[in-house]
């Protein structure tokens, strides 16, 4: 059974999950602006027709590559969240997923999202402040009583410092040189909040699955 926050999921046909996959490559390869609908039939292989009785729209196509992005990433999180063992093993598997995600998103884009559609971005910021802090709340909780979390924070300050940190994060917007890529960014932050969340007990279970994870690369 999926959490309360999971609202994302919607069934589609197989055609509509290929013009999703054709549309996003596309976008990710020369940004929101300048693919048009006509882009993605001609790529997907299909008549525009075909393409508008899916979706009505480009905002459309985009909303709707947004929230199947969202689904698997609340699919993910749930996953892992069910099958780690620790907290701090909860944390560190669903930040790989996140660096994973993200890594090969051009800062464009995003930037294209925020400003051109703002109501599939405003999807994204519910996101961010509904599912990703509830599940860090439940993260929280859970690592204060296996003893591997620091007893004395305020769950709900932390919880929400972090989904607006990753918020920021994708936009960019501590970095306006934009002197460094979101792997780097992100490792960063992934260390910064892991050493302000966790006891030494927690500290040293996070570099043991540090360790085991550099093993086995």
């Amino acid at each position: 059974m999926f959490p309360p926050f999971f609202t994302f999921a919607v069934p589609m046909e197989e055609k509509q999950i290929r013009i999703l996959e054709v549309a996003t490559g596309l976008f990710k390869r020369y940004g929101l602006k300048s693919i048009t609908m006509d882009d993605v039939a001609k790529e997907a292989g299909i008549s525009k027709k075909t393409l508008y009785s899916f979706f009505e729209n480009k905002n459309h196509l985009i909303g709707s590559i947004i929230e199947e992005f969202l689904a698997r990433h609340a699919t993910e999180s749930f996953r892992i969240k069910q099958q780690a063992s620790t907290a701090i093993e909860e944390y560190y598997q669903i930040s790989k997923m996140v660096l994973s995600s993200f890594s090969d998103l051009p800062p464009a884009l995003i930037y294209d999202l925020r400003k051109y559609h703002g109501d599939v971005w405003a999807l994204v910021e519910q996101f961010q402040n509904g599912a990703v802090t509830e599940l860090m709340k439940a993260n929280l909780l859970r690592g204060i009583s296996e003893g591997i979390y620091r007893d004395r924070m305020n769950v709900e300050i932390i919880a929400a410092i972090y989904s607006h940190s990753v918020n920021n994060l994708l936009q960019q917007g501590m970095l306006p040189e934009r002197e460094y890529s979101f792997p780097e960014i992100f490792r960063e932050f992934f260390t910064y909040h892991a050493s302000g969340i966790c006891n030494e007990k927690g500290k040293e279970m996070l570099m043991e699955l540090v360790q085991t994870d550099k093993k086995q690369v």
